[in-house]
């Protein structure tokens, strides 16, 4: 019925299971994830705050950096957390458009800025690094009516969403200027 409705061929379909120990990727429990508070807050502890956008994916990725015992990693869109972290963590999202609108509709773009300014290491995945950029195009309304978005100008690139999403290997490095 799938294959027929998709054009996708389907083997079959697996539940979501909780008791089988496999993370639910870019499921709802990123809502069960600590949102403030520190249990490990130490002299040496590296604080890393994870934004939880509206449309957060791979969340689940942050999850070994919970097994670090000098890493708290705390999922948050409070301003004073995103400020006042070592590390800031922009994530993937479901909606890259969406969840850029989002941090410049409540203010919190303005404290990522802050936080960059301040010399937190601010580091963005996939939609992350998008939304870091200086603008987003969007001609084919390919995830959103937005045909051009600005960014948050953090990176000095821009990101042109294709008709057809075109998935490869890349490497980059950091250059010092």
């Amino acid at each position: 019925m799938l294959a027929d409705q998709t054009g996708i061929p389907v083997l079959g379909v697996i539940p979501y299971m909780k008791e089988i120990g496999l993370p639910e990727e870019d499921g709802m429990s990123v809502g069960l994830r600590k949102e403030h508070g520190s249990l490990k807050r130490g002299f040496n502890t590296v604080k890393m705050v994870v934004l939880r956008l509206p449309y957060i994916s791979n969340f689940t990725d942050f999850d070994p950096f919970t097994f670090e015992p000098d890493v708290e990693v705390l999922y948050s869109l409070n301003p004073a957390d995103i400020e006042n972290t070592d590390i800031l963590v922009i994530p993937g999202s479901k909606n890259t458009v969406d969840d850029l609108l989002f941090l410049k509709r409540t203010g919190l773009d303005e404290s990522i800025r802050k936080a960059c300014r301040r010399g937190v290491d601010v580091i963005g995945i996939c939609g992350g690094y998008q939304i870091l950029s200086k603008r987003i195009l969007d001609p084919y309304a390919v995830e959103s009516p937005h045909s051009e978005v600005e960014g948050l100008g953090l990176l000095d690139v821009e990101t042109s969403f294709e008709s057809e999403k075109i998935t490869s290997q890349v490497s980059a490095g950091i250059v010092k200027g």
